[in-house]
């Protein structure tokens, strides 16, 4: 993140932390969650706000996992897979599916200025509804198929996506990925 001061941090865990803020970090590492490997692991929480943040991820872990973490809040937040990356390398987790950012079960969330890079997928929301994102840019997203995609709203009602930005060399990933039982999705690119 430039031109800000980020203090160095392991990994962070939040379960049942109502109103947590994490802000101005570099969170590196992961740790073992229910739903595979995070550096950022968010679950059962509401309110919580990420802001400021670079979150270093491997290449067989996700950047921020959040479960059932309503109104969480990600703003000016960079997530890069680091590591070898391996075109087509399937992730460890059970779900095979190792991406930047991936949510399940929280209603209103919203990302505002959020970099990914280097994930299976950029960002994933499943069971998500009004889900708000705005100003997101991803680059050089690894897939394999069904992963690759910026960004994937599945079951995920009610939700916006933007002024986004995608880029990859590879012809192994797209744009945005929508489920087709989605209803009422606004989307913008840049």
């Amino acid at each position: 993140m430039q031109g800000c001061s980020l203090k160095a941090s392991g990994p962070i865990r939040l379960i049942r932390q109502h109103h947590a803020v994490i802000s101005r970090l570099d969170v590196s590492g992961s740790l073992p969650t229910s739903e595979g490997s995070a550096a950022i692991y968010c679950e059962d929480s509401m309110d919580v706000t990420i802001r400021e943040v670079r979150v270093q991820h491997g290449q067989q872990g996700t950047g921020i996992l959040f479960v059932r973490c309503h109104r969480l809040r990600i703003e000016r937040v960079e997530v890069v897979a680091n590591g070898i990356a391996v075109p087509n390398s399937m992730c460890a987790h059970r779900w095979k599916d190792c991406d930047n950012i991936h949510g399940m079960a929280s209603e209103h969330v919203s990302m505002r200025e959020v970099q990914v890079m280097g994930g299976s997928s950029g960002i994933e929301l499943h069971l998500c509804t009004f889900a708000k994102l705005y100003r997101i840019v991803a680059f050089e997203l690894r897939g394999p198929f069904p992963r690759g995609q910026a960004v994937q709203f599945s079951r995920s009602p009610h939700s916006s996506l933007l002024d986004f930005y995608a880029k990859n060399t590879a012809d192994r990933s797209w744009c945005v990925r929508l489920d087709p039982t989605h209803s009422a999705l606004e989307f913008r690119a840049v």
